[in-house]
Parts: C-alpha cells; sequence; structure tokens
C-alpha cells in the first residue's frame, strides 16, 4: 500500500463462478479490485475481467495463542516466488516482506497447510537460511 510500490506476482485466470471458492480458501485476506492500468501487461491480458487481489487483513481479532507463520505455507509461497520469479525474486520477497519477526512454527516434516509442498533439500536450506538472515525465529511443533 506503499505508493510507487510493486510486488512480484502470478495472474491467475478463473471463472467468476469460483469466487466464492477462493474468498472461503483466503478467510483471512480482503478481496480487493484492482484496475488494469495498475498491472503491467493485464490490460493485454485479461480483456475487460475484472481483476482482484487478496489482501491481508487489517485488524486481526485476537486469538489466545501467539501468532506464528506455518513453516509449511512459507514453505509453497517461497517455492512458488524461486519457480515464477527466480532466485532474485525469492531474495526480494523475503527482504521486502514484513512480518518476519512473527515465529515460524517448523512443520515441515507434519505439514499443518493443506496445500504444502516437497522442498528438495537445497530449497528447504535456501528458505531457512534467508529466513535466518532476516532474523526470523523458529519454533518446535508442540505435541498434541
Amino acid at each position: 500500500r506503499e505508493e510507487g510500490a510493486s510486488i512480484d506476482g502470478l495472474l491467475v485466470f478463473d471463472h467468476v463462478d469460483n469466487l466464492a471458492a477462493i474468498d472461503l480458501r483466503e478467510a483471512n485476506y480482503d478481496r480487493r479490485t484492482v484496475l488494469p492500468d495498475q498491472i503491467a501487461l493485464a490490460a493485454s491480458l485479461v480483456g475487460g475481467s475484472p481483476i482482484f487481489v487478496y489482501e491481508a487483513h487489517q485488524e486481526v481479532p485476537f486469538h489466545p495463542d501467539p501468532p506464528m507463520i506455518l513453516q509449511s505455507y512459507l514453505d509453497a509461497v517461497m517455492q512458488g516466488f524461486l519457480v515464477e520469479h527466480g532466485s532474485k525474486g525469492l531474495r526480494r520477497f523475503v527482504e521486502e516482506t514484513h512480518n518476519f519477526d512473527t515465529p515460524i512454527y517448523r512443520d515441515r516434516d507434519a505439514p499443518a497447510y493443506p496445500r504444502a509442498v516437497r522442498l528438495g533439500l537445497s530449497e528447504a536450506d535456501l528458505f531457512d537460511r534467508l529466513l535466518m538472515k532476516r532474523g526470523a525465529t523458529f519454533v518446535e511443533m508442540r505435541e498434541t
């Protein structure tokens, strides 16, 4: 939301009928409409179709447990950045993303995130090194 800021991302084409399911999956985010002139190449790609982006809620409801980021979720996001935007894009994502001071819950071996991905050893090592360089704190899984 900073003036003149930009992010690397993907443009996904889907049917309007699927928006309710996407809204449900992205329940912790607000769907925002994006104008075609706000996305490079969007006008030539979408042909007048609506464009949306999901933005994290500004007001986070109270939760009794301290906030944490699932490592399995972050792995999926980081692998996507690496595949789509290369190592420079991944590094830019880690350097420019806020809230890496939130502890990262180590669930890689038993993912809690429903769309978890498999990582190669070099990917896992790269992701962990980049996050540690940013000062991220990892929290071990608790036994239930």
